[in-house]
């Protein structure tokens, strides 16, 4: 549902109801700082979670590479056509740096030149499908 998150923030959509749970009052903005903790709750729950639930090795590596990507996808100007993009980017990394560098690159390319990067090796030049 990133696509609804995305949609909420660059729209300054507001709360229809208050949330007492996340202490969201109705007519509040859905605003950056929001969702930012809203994310981190999430990321948070997901590294204390059962080793049968999320891997425990995951949790140092490719689990903070989804918060980027979750984090960039969100609030990146450009709306991402697929969120698996971010991730298939990553397939072969579990090095959260080399993670953030190839998710600047897709929203660079698809900003700049309206182009989805397909490929998840950056070892040469960008290959990918125009939007």
């Amino acid at each position: 549902r990133l696509s609804i998150l995305w949609e909420w923030f660059h729209k300054r959509a507001s709360m229809t109801e208050a949330d007492v749970e996340t202490g969201i009052n109705r007519g509040e903005a859905i605003a950056e700082d929001l969702l930012q903790r809203l994310i981190q709750e999430e990321y948070d729950k997901l590294l204390f979670a059962d080793n049968r639930d999320v891997h425990d090795d995951s949790k140092r590596t490719t689990l903070p590479i989804a918060r980027a990507a979750v984090t960039a996808y969100v609030f990146d100007s450009a709306k991402c056509p697929w969120y698996i993009d971010l991730l298939n980017l990553n397939i072969d990394n579990t090095d959260l740096k080399v993670a953030e560098q190839r998710i600047a690159k897709y929203f660079n390319a698809l900003r700049n030149d309206k182009m989805r990067i397909t490929q998840n090796h950056f070892d040469g030049e960008l290959s990918g499908a125009h939007v």
